[in-house]
C-alpha cells in the first residue's frame, strides 16, 4: 500500500517540476508533458522500472476509463 503511495506521489512530484519549469521560463507547451518527459529521462538514467511504479501504472492504466467518465458524461 506504502509503495503505491510513494509511486503515486513520485508521478505528481514530476508532474509539479515540469509545471514549475515551464512556468519558470515561460515555455509553450504543457508543464505535465515536460514532467513526463522528465519522468522518462530519469528512468532511462536509473536504468530500470521500480516494481511499485510498474503496479502503480498498472492499476492507473486498467481504470482509465473510470477517470474519463466525467469528461465523457459531462
Amino acid at each position: 500500500m506504502f509503495a503505491m503511495l510513494y509511486a503515486l506521489a513520485a508521478l505528481f512530484v514530476f508532474q509539479l517540476v515540469g509545471e514549475a519549469i515551464v512556468r519558470w521560463f515561460d515555455l509553450p507547451f504543457p508543464g505535465a508533458l515536460l514532467g513526463a518527459l522528465l519522468l522518462l529521462i530519469g528512468l532511462l538514467c536509473h536504468g530500470r522500472l521500480p516494481k511499485a511504479l510498474e503496479q502503480t501504472s498498472q492499476v492507473l492504466l486498467q481504470n482509465m476509463m473510470l477517470l474519463f467518465i466525467p469528461t465523457i458524461a459531462g
